[in-house]
């Protein structure tokens, strides 16, 4: 994670595939939204078009914002989150 004045970055989150659907990567965006919300700041991250983390970020109410080669970025404002 890149924390920017105006925006926090997502570079990477990797989870074995052992340790994917349990939650783990949903409480670290949980931590991330926390920071983002704290400092009024939208969080960006750049997904593969074939990444299944896709339904995640896009049930925590990361929306698309362009395509960028094999990569979607996404993008997640605190003012326009869904509640919790």
């Amino acid at each position: 994670m890149e924390d920017q004045a105006s925006r926090i970055v997502v570079i990477d989150i990797a989870l074995l595939p052992s340790s994917c659907g349990k939650g783990l990567g949903s409480a670290i965006l949980a931590d991330i939204m926390d920071q983002a919300r704290a400092g009024s700041k939208p969080i960006v991250i750049h997904v593969e078009t074939f990444n299944p983390a896709m339904r995640l970020y896009l049930r925590l109410g990361f929306a698309f914002v362009e395509e960028v080669g094999f990569y979607h970025m996404l993008e997640w404002r605190p003012q326009t989150a869904p509640a919790e």
